[in-house]
């Protein structure tokens, strides 16, 4: 708890149960009850980041004083705190020091408090006793984290910065499913395709030139056709067999059954 000591006595009641910005207002309207004029100016009453070191600020007729506030219930107020208050209180030309805690104070704080004659401690018993019970408040609602925050632990404001989650990106099912039918109608095209290919692919005669025609006879059959003659050959095609044509059926069959897997509503 960075160095922090822990409170002897924590307390669970109505003041320990609401937030910091609850418990300055509290004690500015305590304050005015008692003749003082107030000026609420730490970060509860303005909104502001930073309050100065000082959250009220009390006159009456010639008094002037400086109120720090801590609404701390699990650790104990070091004596830190007290001497920047007194340094502001200088700053200030104040007559006087208030530091009030709902918590506990240091053995050191007591210490120092007692050397100051300008400063007031009040602890979270003194505090009770003066301005009395307060009725069980409901649990305020949670704010957004602001971008500067301090902990009740006393630790150094930290600085948190407020992110949005991003969005899980929207898939678009109807373009989804046509991508999945396009794809598949490829597909199936290339194997017929492949399978026509195979079946019905070209096979080169030689024609004999004008030239080399004889007439046939039983003297004279036909001369033998040479394959490879170069600038002679014709393409001719032959009829798939009864197999080959089982086989492109079967494959045409396994690609409609795809396309009715992948898009039901088709």
């Amino acid at each position: 708890m960075n160095g922090l000591k822990r409170v002897r006595n924590r307390h669970d009641d109505a003041l320990s149960q609401i937030d910091w910005r609850q418990f300055e207002t509290l004690l500015a309207n305590y304050y005015r009850t008692q003749g003082y004029r107030v000026e609420h100016v730490g970060t509860g009453g303005r909104g502001a980041r930073f309050d100065g070191g000082i959250d009220l600020k009390l006159r009456r007729d010639d008094e002037y004083l400086v109120v720090q506030c801590k609404h701390w219930n699990a650790c104990q107020v070091p004596h830190n705190g007290l001497h920047e208050l007194i340094g502001i209180m200088t700053d200030e030309r104040a007559t006087g020091a208030i530091f009030i805690t709902s918590g506990e104070y240091t053995d050191a704080a007591k210490r120092a408090a007692r050397r100051l004659e300008q400063l007031r401690l009040i602890d979270g018993d003194e505090l009770r006793r003066m301005i009395g019970p307060l009725p069980e408040m409901p649990v305020p609602a949670r704010r957004p984290a602001p971008f500067w925050t301090g902990s009740d632990d006393g630790s150094a404001a930290r600085r948190q910065p407020m992110m949005r989650a991003r969005e899980a990106p929207v898939v678009d099912e109807p373009w989804t499913r046509t991508i999945v039918v396009l794809a598949v109608l490829l597909v199936f095209g290339l194997v017929l395709r492949s399978l026509l290919g195979s079946v019905a692919s070209p096979v080169r005669t030689a024609v004999a030139p004008p030239h080399a025609l004889v007439a046939v006879t039983p003297e004279h059959p036909p001369p033998a056709i040479a394959h490879n003659t170069v600038g002679d050959l014709r393409p001719a095609s032959r009829m798939p067999t009864t197999a080959e044509r089982r086989e492109v059926e079967r494959q045409a069959a396994e690609a409609a059954r795809i396309i009715e897997r992948s898009t039901p509503e088709l």
